[in-house]
């Protein structure tokens, strides 16, 4: 079963300046799971998803697709989003960690 994202647009742009985003191991955030994609991620992704070379690839055309794709796997942390309709290319998000 997969589900539509019914999520606040904090779980897609995170609570922090764009321009702050840094990669991480437990994204946050759509758009942190997309900076945190590794190079080899971002080359399949813009081959098999996209059919345009790497460099032509961004950030914002990845959440385009993502917001487009509209589909997750499940509803809890870390939450598996598809990148493509077929759920190939995915991207997890986490919850904030509990504080001590």
């Amino acid at each position: 079963m997969v589900f539509s994202l019914s999520f606040s647009p904090d779980f897609f742009l995170g609570t922090d300046e764009r321009d702050l985003i840094e990669r991480s191991d437990r994204p946050l955030s759509v758009l942190q799971a997309i900076v945190s994609l590794t190079e080899q991620q971002r080359a399949a992704i813009a081959r098999d998803v996209f059919s345009c070379d790497t460099e032509e690839l961004s950030d914002d055309l990845i959440l385009q697709r993502v917001m487009e794709t509209n589909t997750c796997v499940n509803l809890t942390p870390p939450v598996e989003v598809w990148i493509d309709s077929e759920g190939f290319h995915t991207l997890h998000v986490y919850d904030e960690p509990e504080a001590d």
